[in-house]
C-alpha cells in the first residue's frame, strides 16, 4: 500500500472513480465514529445502509444528503434481501432513515441516535449495551 490510497480494479476504470485527489485514504466522520464504538470488536456485526447507494449533496460527491421517501422506498429491495438473507440477526436501525426503511418493510428494531450533526455521545452510550459481552 505503501501510504497511498490502495487502487482496486473495479475503481480505476470507467465508469468508476476516485471521488478525491487526497492520495490519503479519507474516513467518512459517522463511520469512524461508528467503529470506535464497537471498540474493536466487530467479530458477527454487519453495517449495511438502509439506503444502499450515495445521494450527493448540494455540494458534490463527498458530500450526502438523506434520501427523498420516495427514493427510499424504491430501493428497499436491496434490504429486504439483505435481511432475508441474515435469518434471525439482531437488527439496529442507526438514525430515522435506518427506522423508516425498517418500518416500510414492517419491521421494528431499536433505534439508535445518528452520531452525525452533534450525536455521536448520544449513539455511543445507546450502543454500548448492544456491544458489551
Amino acid at each position: 500500500m505503501g501510504g497511498g490510497r490502495e487502487q482496486l480494479p473495479w475503481a480505476v476504470a470507467p465508469p468508476y472513480r476516485a471521488t478525491s485527489r487526497n492520495p490519503a485514504l479519507w474516513l467518512e466522520p459517522s463511520g469512524t465514529i461508528v467503529w470506535g464504538a464497537l471498540g474493536g470488536r466487530p467479530a458477527g456485526v454487519l453495517l449495511w445502509n438502509a439506503f444502499p447507494w450515495h445521494p450527493w449533496g448540494a455540494r458534490g460527491p463527498l458530500s450526502n444528503h438523506a434520501p427523498e421517501r420516495p427514493l427510499l422506498a424504491a430501493n428497499l429491495h436491496v434490504l429486504e434481501r439483505l435481511l432475508s438473507e441474515l435469518g434471525g440477526a439482531r437488527i439496529l436501525a442507526v438514525g430515522r432513515t435506518a427506522q423508516a426503511a425498517l418500518s416500510l418493510l414492517g419491521l421494528e428494531a431499536p433505534v439508535l441516535r445518528h452520531p452525525a450533526h452533534g450525536g455521536a455521545a448520544i449513539f455511543r452510550a445507546q450502543l454500548a449495551p448492544h456491544v458489551a459481552g
